[in-house]
């Protein structure tokens, strides 16, 4: 937890994108997603996928980035590791710094 969080307070600072991509892959691994060479294959977690249970999603884990392959949903589900998170339920805030990006200007005499 970040030193300077409270409750109902959004930690300021940039995301440590790696931890979190790591985290990402925990959670997809534990879940049972398939390897792929550098990407893993889950079902996707859109919600208008609903409880479909087939792999039709790919996590590359060298990019971070992440889509589905649905014919109806590849235009539009997609994108990097915060978004992907942000559906997997998993919280950022443990992955920010205190200290706002970017960083303040330093200030004059």
């Amino acid at each position: 937890m970040l030193p300077d969080s409270a409750p109902g307070r959004k930690a300021r600072g940039s995301v440590d994108l790696v931890a979190l991509a790591a985290a990402i892959t925990d959670h997809l691994e534990a879940a049972g997603a398939r390897r792929n060479g550098g990407e893993l294959r889950f079902p996707c977690p859109a919600p208008s996928h609903g409880d479909d249970p087939k792999p039709s999603a790919e996590w590359n884990t060298r990019k971070g980035t992440w889509n589905c392959r649905t014919r109806d949903c590849h235009l539009t589900h997609g994108g990097g590791t915060l978004a992907l998170a942000k559906l997997l339920g998993i919280d950022a805030d443990p992955y920010r710094s205190a200290a706002p990006w970017p960083p303040p200007p330093p200030r004059g005499p």
